[in-house]
């Protein structure tokens, strides 16, 4: 040991490895802008990869009609950009919203490889594309993952602002705020919504069968005990219920405990169901829990045996109350002679509103005192250093109208509590909805498919007689033999809506019929969303129908992975380019007419590139191979010490 040195006391060691499991600010600030990077780039390479099928000119929903704007200011028009795009760049709409997508995964990239490249201006032009196709993307891509992809990424822009100073630890404690509203929501709105089986906790006897594309392992999942299914659910409140509080605490070790359980919630929701990039997006945006402060020397400073005291006492007792107080609410007991666990609500509505009503104000008091004290900490670390002063000014002016902005939606949780927001939040909220700042959440409000999955099965023919063939989808259930896939983070975003579909009615779904359109044209672009068309340009399909099935998953000690029961006819036999069914599409906009586009060097290539990687790459591979980027450039400059 040097002259000089001061040896540590064993304490000071124990609680040095203690904080280990923590991060610094400007480590935490870098991996929520890489990983905000890293998440863009699977959405934009996700989405590029179906353009063609879903927003090409013949496409399923063409994106043209929603390029044409009459306003004066074109300010005013949906997707600014992608106007201005395509009016400086002339080329299809639909190369243009490639282009688009495609310059923002270049600039996502950049954002990883380069620190200097992790500006406010970088992330601000990488949101504005996201915004503007989601502006156009209609059905297929107004999903919450999408919302919440645009509110994380304005917060980026916020924690990117400058460089590395007090001001971040403002920044990140929005992230946390963002967390604490999403989870806190999602699991209020279960039980807001009166269904059931989340009053019954018998949600996950119904969810892994219905959800949208599970995994194979949910299979193995859904033939669990109910009792252990019951308690699954039971804790998944828990998780939504009584953690998120826990985020805005003070007491670092509360929020590691909060956070690490709501990325291993994610972890368990990943392998049972492909939910493209939520679940990254959402265990990102939780590293912020895990931040602990500036540097070690703050750290350092705090480390006394009795601050270590206080915080192990403050940790057990919070986390003893919350669970005392959910396993009395939710009648938690185990049978150790059964070997089981019980569980059951033990509370009523009208307990619960009123849980809810104390529950959202707490949160918005404690937001509000939790962000006021990351300000007054910024300003006393800040001293005399003007650039700090500029840094923290321009986090605390966007980040407290982002704050603000964030109790309209919040409140609707409950009416009592959204009555007291002052009328002045509620036009500046009205004012920027339409740049997607904040929104309302709410996962998994109600089960559907308590009878069994609903699934859609699109057959076609050559002749009106048949025979008829079972057209299968890339993703969703359909052939009963079939595995149900891994395609996670990416989405397939046909499928989704297929799901949807089958929830309602063809007539409901113009999209529906403008698929079935394409594909009895034998359109390639559509035809490649799919696994398996059983028919090509020699031997063309000629009609199409759809018949409703209620599938469910096989036996344990049966064959395959489904079972289906016929329910009866989803769509009439439709022939290709039928009068009405021509003018039905095109009185939706489905059809645009037939247009000569500029044809340059530049959109020419494009395409070229497009039919290259739809035709040689399958869309889930495609992503990945995208996304590989990512460790490959981080472990490169690691490796070369850059």
């Amino acid at each position: 040991m040097g002259a000089g040195a001061k040896a540590k006391p064993k304490e000071r060691e124990g609680l040095e490895e203690r904080w280990s499991t923590t991060l610094t600010t400007g480590q935490t600030k870098s991996i929520l802008l890489i990983g905000q990077s890293s998440i863009y780039l699977i959405a934009f390479a996700s989405l590029f990869w179906q353009i063609p099928g879903l927003y090409g000119e013949k496409g399923i929903t063409p994106i043209a009609p929603h390029l044409q704007c009459e306003e004066a200011n074109i300010l005013n028009c949906r997707s600014v950009l992608l106007m201005l795009l395509q009016k400086y760049v002339p080329m299809a709409p639909s190369l243009s919203m490639a282009l688009l997508v495609l310059s923002a995964m270049v600039l996502s990239l950049i954002t990883v490889a380069f620190q200097s490249a992790r500006t406010s201006f970088s992330y601000f032009l990488i949101w504005l594309a996201y915004v503007a196709v989601y502006e156009v993307g209609g059905t297929f891509l107004w999903f919450q993952w999408d919302s919440l992809l645009l509110e994380s990424g304005f917060l980026a822009v916020i924690l990117a602002a400058f460089n590395d100073g007090p001001a971040d630890q403002v920044a990140i404690y929005l992230y946390r705020w963002l967390a604490c509203r999403l989870m806190f929501a999602s699991g209020v709105v279960k039980l807001q919504s009166n269904c059931p089986t989340w009053w019954g906790l018998t949600a996950l006897e119904v969810h892994y069968e219905s959800q949208c594309i599970p995994t194979p392992i949910a299979w193995y999942f859904h033939h669990l005990p109910g009792w252990f299914n019951r308690f699954a659910v039971a804790l998944t409140f828990y998780i939504e219920l009584y953690l998120p509080p826990l985020f805005l605490v003070p007491f670092e070790s509360v929020r590691w405990f909060a956070g690490v359980n709501q990325i291993l919630f994610m972890g368990l929701i990943m392998l049972t169901g492909n939910y493209n990039f939520f679940n990254l997006l959402y265990s990102l945006i939780c590293v912020a829990l895990l931040e602990v402060g500036p540097d070690n020397t703050q750290r350092e400073k705090r480390q006394s045996m009795l601050m270590w005291l206080v915080e192990t006492i403050v940790f057990v007792g919070t986390v003893a109350a919350s669970l005392w107080h959910f396993c009395k609410w939710f009648s938690v007991e185990a049978d150790w002679s059964r070997r089981v666990v019980d569980s059951e609500i033990a509370f009523d509505r009208s307990e619960f509103d009123a849980a809810v009503r104390l529950a959202t104000e707490y949160l918005i008091y404690v937001g509000a005192a939790g962000l006021f004290w990351k300000v007054f900490v910024a300003l006393w670390r800040n001293g005399k250093s003007f650039f700090n002063i500029l840094h923290l000014t321009f986090v605390v002016a966007i980040g407290g109208f982002i704050f603000a902005v964030s109790l309209v939606p919040f409140t609707q949780l409950d009416r009592s509590v959204a009555a007291k927001i002052p009328p002045q939040i509620r036009q500046l909220h009205e004012l920027t909805s339409k740049f997607h700042l904040v929104n309302s959440y709410g996962l998994f409000r109600s089960m559907t498919g308590l009878e069994g999955r609903p699934e859609i099965v699109l057959e076609g023919s050559d002749g009106p007689s048949g025979p008829w063939k079972e057209i299968e989808f890339y993703a969703k259930p359909g052939n009963l033999n079939r595995s149900p896939p891994f395609v996670v983070p990416h989405q397939p975003r046909l499928d989704w809506q297929m799901w949807f579909a089958a929830l309602g009615t063809y007539q409901q779904n113009p999209w529906f019929v403008s698929m079935v359109h394409q594909l009895l044209n034998n359109n390639t672009n559509v035809v490649r969303l799919l696994e398996k068309y059983p028919f090509t340009k020699d031997q063309p399909m000629k009609f199409a129908r759809a018949h409703m099935y209620i599938y469910h998953y096989s036996k344990w000690n049966g064959s395959g992975w489904w079972t289906r029961d016929f329910q009866g006819e989803y769509m009439p036999t439709l022939t290709r380019n039928a009068e009405p069914i021509l003018d039905f599409l095109a009185k939706q906009k489905l059809i645009v007419k037939s247009q000569k586009y500029p044809s340059t060097k530049l959109s020419s290539s494009l395409a070229k590139l497009q039919r290259h990687i739809t035709q040689k790459i399958d869309q889930t591979v495609f992503v990945w191979s995208v996304l590989s980027t990512v460790p490959l450039i981080l472990i490169t400059k690691r490796i070369l010490g850059f």
